[in-house]
């Protein structure tokens, strides 16, 4: 059985055909149990292979003392075996509130900006890493929540283009271990006499995804002992539907885009509208990405504004995060970046800063009209600053929301005014309708564990307070 896990190994790296003859793999290595069977892998395997291999650990300046023993054990270990080892330190938790992040959004962040530093600096344009069946499960069930699409549940995927290096080079991540469980590979070092570090920060249950690892899938792992297994399987082949789908637009656009330039795209809006609604959002995401636009913060609920864009009259645009722009026009179905000089008023700056309730040592939340807290575990979908879309909605009671657009007009605010009036959303759920009111929704309350203050810089002011 241990012999056969190197095997299943080694047989996922030749079929896919990753190494060619003369590679410098970069490992990322913590120190945990997945990265170390990792590195001992690549290291035995590396004439075989026909590479050469190279580590790097990442200390993210979270967990001071643990985290110092963990760069000592790394640097031991490779020591001991002839592997170099290129060691970042990162400050994580600055990082993540002064970009609005959760810590683990920003401890990832600097790992990824680390491994790039790295092979920008060594030449090196392959990096493995140690996610295994496990991850790719949590990653499943976490994505299933938040009603993410195909490719979310897709789960991790075994491959993928990190970016270029400054000289032109695509940097690849691979993800040799996804075959494996988390059992295996600690069986496999334990049987072996080996020992590995663990991150007491992955016990911590306020972490969504340490929820799903030891709450969530040791229940349905009681209901059918291969849970993970099966969620695995699941996500292998809706990651075949969702390649299917892409493919099937890609062939769309190809027969039905009425113009292009460097960063915009024209296509059939009647036909766009007569086709399947489940190809629509695919047409829509493909539009974008050969464009080279990023869809990282495009939502299910920004494709569906889309299809209804689509359906209005000519003139209608919808604004989407990243600065693109879609619209009706005359030809048809536009999307792109428009020239900034044409748009309307221009959206302020924002900051965001998550902080554990008792972190606020009592304090009042903030007497101002332009910084306002909220409670971060209410909030479905990562909130994003905006003007306002068809569809919006606020809490104008705890149980209550009225339109948008009906709040406006009982304020009396006038028509040409609305359009200029930031808004923080979180899908078509408003927090903050900025410099008036903030939802009740998503106040403070005893019950409250983690506080998000959102900050809104550059603000009119032609605003009212409030």
């Amino acid at each position: 059985m241990m012999t056969d896990l190197k095997d299943r190994v080694l047989f996922t790296i030749k079929e896919k055909g990753w190494f060619r003859a003369g590679d410098k793999v970069l490992a990322g290595f913590s120190g945990g149990a997945d990265s170390l069977f990792l590195l001992l892998f690549l290291h035995e395997f590396k004439e075989k292979l026909a590479i050469s291999v190279e580590a790097v650990h990442v200390h993210h300046g979270i967990r001071k003392d643990t985290a110092d023993r963990d760069e000592a054990f790394c640097r031991a270990f490779c020591e001991e075996r002839g592997i170099k080892l290129y060691v970042c330190h990162r400050n994580a938790k600055d990082y993540a509130e002064e970009r609005g992040l959760s810590l683990e959004e920003g401890a990832r962040e600097v790992r990824y900006q680390a491994f790039y530093e790295i092979c920008e600096k060594t030449g090196t344009h392959k990096i493995a890493l140690a996610h295994h069946k496990n991850d790719a499960a949590e990653t499943f069930l976490f994505q299933l929540i938040r009603g993410s699409g195909l490719r979310g549940l897709s789960g991790i995927p075994e491959s993928r283009t990190m970016t270029e290096t400054s000289g032109g080079e695509k940097i690849m991540i691979l993800r040799p271990l996804l075959s494996l469980t988390k059992e295996e590979i600690k069986d496999y070092l334990a049987s072996h006499g080996l020992t590995w570090c663990e991150d007491e920060t992955n016990e911590e249950l306020s972490a969504s995804r340490n929820r799903i690892r030891h709450q969530v899938i040791p229940e349905l792992e009681m209901i059918r002992p291969d849970a993970v297994d099966k969620i695995w399987d699941t996500a292998e082949y809706l990651a075949k539907v969702d390649g299917y789908l892409t493919g099937q637009a890609d062939d769309w656009l190809e027969k039905h885009t009425l113009s292009e330039e460097e960063k915009s795209i024209l296509i059939d809006r009647a036909l766009f509208q007569k086709e399947d609604p489940v190809l629509q959002p695919y047409i829509v995401m493909q539009m974008l990405r050969r464009k080279g636009l990023s869809v990282k913060d495009v939502t299910r609920e920004h494709l569906m504004d889309i299809r209804r864009l689509s359906e209005k009259d000519t003139g209608k645009k919808l604004d989407l995060p990243g600065r693109i722009t879609v619209k009706n026009t005359y030809e048809g179905l536009w999307a792109g970046k428009e020239d900034p000089a044409a748009g309307s008023a221009s959206i302020p700056s924002f900051i965001m800063i998550l902080t554990e309730k008792e972190g606020v040592n009592g304090e009042k939340p903030p007497n101002s009209p332009y910084t306002k807290w909220f409670d971060y575990d209410k909030i479905l979908e990562r909130p994003e600053l905006r003007y306002r879309r068809e569809g919006d909605v606020l809490a104008v009671f705890p149980e209550s929301r009225k339109k948008l657009n009906r709040f406006f007009i009982d304020e009396k605010i006038p028509k040409e005014e609305r359009e200029k009036i930031p808004v923080v959303a979180s899908g078509h759920d408003i927090l903050w309708v900025v410099g008036y009111r903030m939802s009740e929704a998503y106040k403070i309350t005893d019950s409250t564990r983690r506080i998000l203050e959102i900050r809104i810089k550059q603000v009119g002011e032609e605003n009212n307070e409030g």
